[in-house]
Parts: structure tokens; C-alpha cells; sequence
């Protein structure tokens, strides 16, 4: 397949009715995705509202460290100041890495009964997805070193820059991908394989969404700063991942509509 004229049909989307029917179904998404999560993982959502109605700073800085990819591990404690406290953070980060994962299961379509067995089969592959995020993040602070250092950015600086700039929609569409491969090692690494060749025959319309998710970012932190209303949005959209699943939802869609259209890029067609 031409990657410019994938680039140009990838942009389709946005045709006035291919973009209508689109937002339709990444709300049924939505809305069928937080139906399965608040009848399973009701308990998880109630206890990072909890701890951040409890201590709102203290889950802040669970979710920003660990976001933070292996640093987590290296400074955690110190950063923390007490073993204690470092247990505690690090339980809340990894349930709370594990709930975009969880996300995924909910929304990805699936002839098997969605229930705790189901989200159990497929929970032992979230360490080899935030291995890969952990990746993503040290990828992006390096590329952005070089650029900043002014040092001569190179064809491996520039890969580095191009993977940092989609960390939520590779991750997405390497989850993807590995739900439906073999679960085996070459499996797993095709999948990422993949996904990197579904980000770069979509570039324009991955950073188009980025771009249009910008507003709706910026509206967001406005709300921030007012006073009570602030502190609530805060722990809400921590607690129930709101933008994130948006994100999620969109992503998952694009996924599976660019597996239909480009079969051929991600799996051998049958001689």
C-alpha cells in the first residue's frame, strides 16, 4: 500500500458523514465500555475517589510517578519519603495503570461473556504493555534531550521523537494487537511491530486528533483554578479517567476501522 494515499484516505474521517457516523459509535463506546467497568471495577473507581477526596496530593503524585515509567522504581521510595508510603503509591499506580488496561477489555469486541474470568485471562499481559509505555516515556525524554541539547539529531533521535509523540495510541493499538495474537513472545513483538505500522500510515489523522484533543485539554485545566470546582474535577477525572477513556474509545474505533480497510499491512492474506 502507497503511504501517501494512505494518508489521504486516512483523513476521510473527517468527511462530514463518515465523521458523524464515527462520533456516534465512539459514544456507544463510551457508554458500552463504563457499563461493563462500573458493574466489574465499581470498587476500584470508589477507592481512588476515596483516597482523593482523602488526600487528593498524595494520589496525584501515586499516578505522576508511576506514569514516570521505570524512574518509578528507581527513585520511588525516595521520593516518598517512607517504605510505607512507597508500597501505598505504588499499589495505587499500578491499579491505577492497570484501569486504562481494563478499559480496553471492556471495549474491545469479543464473543466471550465479559465478567471477572474473562478480564482474568488477559490480565497477565499488563506488565509486558507497561513495560512497553515505560519504553515509550524514557524514548521521549531522550528524543527531546537531543532536540534541546541542540545535538545532531540523527535517524535513531527522530524514531525516538516520532514513537513519544503517540504514547496513548500505540499503547492502544499494541494492547490490541496482543489480544488478538498468540500471547507467545513473537507475538508480542509483532504486535508492537504493528502498531508502528499503523501509526505511520495514519500520521496525519493520529496528529489530528491529538491537535483536536488539545481544546478540550486546555478548557479542562481552566476549571482547575476554581475554587472547590477545581480540587472536585481533579479527583473526578483521576478517579474515572474520563479524558483518558475518551481517548481510549476514539483510538479503539480508529483501530478497528483501519484493520478492516488495511488488512494486508498487519496480517499475510491468504494465497
Amino acid at each position: 500500500m502507497n503511504i501517501l494515499r494512505a494518508w489521504k484516505d486516512s483523513l476521510s474521517i473527517f468527511a462530514p458523514r463518515n465523521f458523524k457516523l464515527f462520533a456516534l459509535v465512539t459514544f456507544k463506546t463510551i457508554g458500552d465500555g463504563y457499563k461493563v467497568m462500573l458493574h466489574y471495577w465499581w470498587w476500584l473507581y470508589a477507592l481512588f475517589i476515596g483516597v482523593g477526596l482523602y488526600d487528593e496530593h498524595f494520589l496525584h503524585d501515586a499516578i505522576v510517578r508511576f506514569s514516570n515509567g521505570f524512574d518509578f522504581f528507581t527513585h520511588g521510595i525516595y521520593l516518598y519519603g517512607t517504605v510505607l508510603q512507597a508500597v501505598a503509591g505504588a499499589a495505587l499506580g499500578i491499579l491505577y495503570f492497570a484501569l486504562p488496561f481494563l478499559m480496553i477489555l471492556s471495549i474491545r469486541p469479543s464473543v466471550q461473556q465479559k465478567n471477572y474470568k474473562y478480564f482474568l485471562r488477559y490480565l497477565s499481559l499488563l506488565g509486558y504493555v507497561y513495560i512497553i509505555y515505560a519504553v515509550f516515556v524514557l524514548a521521549l525524554k531522550y528524543a527531546e534531550a537531543l532536540v534541546v541539547g541542540d545535538i545532531s539529531v540523527g535517524l535513531i533521535a527522530c524514531i525516538l521523537f516520532f514513537i513519544g509523540r503517540f504514547p496513548l495510541p500505540l499503547i492502544t493499538f499494541v494492547t490490541f494487537f496482543l489480544l488478538d495474537s498468540d500471547k507467545k513472545i513473537f507475538g508480542m513483538v509483532k504486535s508492537l511491530y504493528r502498531a508502528f505500522i499503523m501509526i505511520l500510515f495514519n500520521y496525519p489523522l493520529c496528529w489530528l486528533i491529538v491537535l483536536l484533543g488539545a481544546p478540550v485539554n486546555y478548557l479542562f485545566h481552566l476549571t482547575l483554578d476554581v475554587p472547590y470546582l477545581g480540587v472536585g474535577m481533579m479527583v473526578l477525572n483521576q478517579s474515572l479517567l474520563i479524558g483518558t477513556s475518551l481517548y481510549l474509545c476514539v483510538w479503539s474505533n480508529i483501530y478497528i476501522k483501519k484493520l478492516h480497510e488495511q488488512s494486508s499491512l498487519y496480517f499475510k492474506e491468504p494465497s
